[in-house]
């Protein structure tokens, strides 16, 4: 049994549930509502995501992304704010017209009904002990209740959810409360029904669509003698994984110099940058989109004892800063990040699914499963991605070595890197080059490999990433 995933609250609830004799459905139930409370800002029952699923026979993935809205498109506009993080600013809009329907808790529930092994009650045992004591506000957390302080000023229910009675915000040892999610969590831990989040969608006048999540087969490409799985289009995340993966394919080598790896990684990805914008953005809901290019969210790797395994990624987007006022749950506002929605505001069709940048994968060997890879990260996506399946498959290095080394990202503008760079490599880019630290920026790729007949794990530090191996 291995777990890789961010906060250790998170990582906890998914330990004590694999060692009460859960499978890995189990784990990722608990693993998803655990994050729900203790960091809503990432992702909550109002969220959206993939499920890669291997159980011994085959792999196939669960598409529980969000969709267009059919209905109420004429509410108030979204506010828009610049959310900076580190020496690099992003923007994001807020308010209740950017939160989309989503099936997020409808998929949990599918895969809890098709390879759980404990009861569903038991499964929010470690959520309803985080709520009763409170939620701890450590390092992480109060990174980004400073990232996100703009934001929480702008609207008053976000503003309580993180400050103290006397309106300051919650510091480092300062604990958050949400008694509405608790009973939430409460109600929901007693009947596994979609439809306890109708009241949600209703507040911020929203109709409660019915829309499922859907059963596709992974995407897949051969890379360097392995198989990689991706998620398919709509999604946009895979498709351009792949991309990148193919374009380096013949270059890599593991005697390359530093210098050398880091331009080739660069211009790969203004490659892909540059297919995007002229041949996905457009064209994802084209069946032919694979032929013709082929010829704040947060990730969890998961495998256990009875043979499933699976890779996940969900988002909340950055959540719309309304929080609802019977249940506590944070909106999410997946038509508020511009990555998500490339034609504009509202430009998608309805009932059309957003075309994510989240992109869980698993890499196969010879048939048999060899890792699983996924990252948070906004637009950071897919390049994190790229980087540790580099590191991985052409480098050979162990999963702490990969998730550990310096990530690489091309914002369409400039590049960012997480070490310095030499003037010869300057000077064959041709673009700004911003150097940084190791940062949240970069996101949070959580990995497990095989090692034999063991496993092993590595949560990502820039996002608080925590492991195990049991």
């Amino acid at each position: 049994m291995a777990v890789a995933s961010g906060q250790e609250p998170v990582v906890n609830a998914m330990k004590q549930i694999l060692q009460k004799g859960g499978s890995a459905a189990d784990a990722i139930v608990a693993g998803m509502t655990s994050l729900w409370a203790v960091n809503p800002i990432l992702l909550s029952a109002t969220g959206a995501g993939y499920f890669m699923v291997n159980d011994g026979s085959g792999t196939f993935v669960v598409d529980a992304m969000a969709s267009h809205p059919f209905c109420n498109r004429d509410r108030d506009g979204p506010i828009t704010l610049e959310i900076g993080m580190g020496n690099a600013h992003q923007s994001f809009h807020f308010g209740k017209s950017v939160s989309a329907p989503s099936c997020l808790l409808k998929a949990l529930i599918f895969l809890h009904q098709k390879y759980g092994k404990l009861p569903w009650k038991s499964l929010f045992d470690p959520v309803i002990q985080v709520l009763e004591e409170g939620v701890e506000i450590n390092d992480y957390r109060k990174l980004l209740i400073g990232i996100f302080e703009s934001v929480i000023d702008e609207f008053p229910t976000f503003k309580k959810l993180y400050s103290k009675e006397n309106g300051e915000l919650l510091g480092l040892g300062d604990k958050m409360h949400n008694p509405k999610l608790l009973e939430f969590f409460k109600k929901l831990s007693e009947t596994p029904d979609h439809n306890i989040l109708r009241e949600c969608y209703q507040e911020i006048e929203l109709d409660f669509e019915d829309i499922d999540f859907q059963i596709l087969e992974p995407l897949k490409i051969h890379f360097r003698g392995k198989e990689v799985l991706l998620v398919p289009p709509p999604n946009a995340g895979g498709i351009l994984v792949a991309h990148s993966l193919q374009e380096l394919e013949e270059q890599l080598s593991e005697r390359d110099s530093e210098d050398f790896r880091q331009e080739l990684i660069m211009k790969t990805l203004e490659k892909t940058m540059t297919l995007r914008r002229e041949r996905v953005d457009g064209n994802l809901y084209d069946g032919t989109i694979t032929e013709s290019i082929l010829g704040n969210t947060e990730h969890f790797s998961v495998v256990d004892n009875y043979g499933l395994a699976i890779s996940a990624t969900a988002s909340n987007g950055t959540g719309s800063a309304v929080v609802c006022k019977e249940s506590g749950i944070l909106m999410n506002n997946l038509l508020g990040e511009d990555d998500l929605n490339p034609k504009g505001f509202l430009g998608e069709e309805p009932g059309r699914r957003l075309p994510s940048m989240m992109t869980p994968c698993m890499v196969l060997e010879e048939g048999r499963l060899a890792y699983l890879v996924g990252s948070s990260g906004s637009e950071r996506i897919r390049a994190s991605i790229v980087n540790v399946l580099v590191n991985l498959i052409v480098d050979n290095m162990s999963v702490e070595e990969a998730v550990e080394k310096r990530r690489i990202h091309f914002d369409g503008e400039k590049h960012h890197i997480e070490t310095e760079v030499s003037e010869d490599l300057k000077e064959a880019i041709g673009k700004e080059i911003r150097v940084w630290n190791r940062s949240f920026f970069f996101g949070g790729c959580h990995v497990v490999g095989s090692c034999g007949n063991s496993w092993k794990a590595k949560g990502d530090p820039r996002r608080d990433g925590q492991h195990f191996v049991l």
